[in-house]
């Protein structure tokens, strides 16, 4: 989602995450807790975009994992109409390296 400021709000996870045994989350095992937060991220912060070198530069104001704070991630864009695609580059996710395809459409 974007706005008038391009602000943007990210959330990735993996599929097929295993879901907690109850109802509250406080209540999940520790191990079944961390399996949840290493399969899960996500960030919020603020975007430009270079039409030229069709570049997308997100600067993480807030995240899942505090280490992303402050930092400025590059990404390759393919832009039709509304929606722009935009591929991470490789993350570690759940102790796995994944690739993020991110699809934005702009919200007027």
């Amino acid at each position: 989602m974007d706005d008038a400021v391009a602000r943007a709000s990210v959330q990735i996870m993996k599929r097929d995450r295993a879901r907690f045994s109850g109802d509250e989350r406080d209540a999940a095992p520790a191990g079944r807790t961390k399996t949840a937060f290493d399969s899960y991220i996500g960030c919020y912060g603020t975007y430009e975009l270079n039409a030229a070198d069709k570049t997308l530069t997100y600067r993480i104001q807030g995240s899942s994992s505090p280490t992303a704070e402050g930092r400025l991630s590059f990404a390759p864009t393919r832009s039709r109409g509304k929606r722009m695609t935009l591929r991470t580059h490789p993350i570690n996710v759940g102790g796995e390296h994944a690739v993020g395809v991110q699809v934005w459409q702009r919200v007027e």
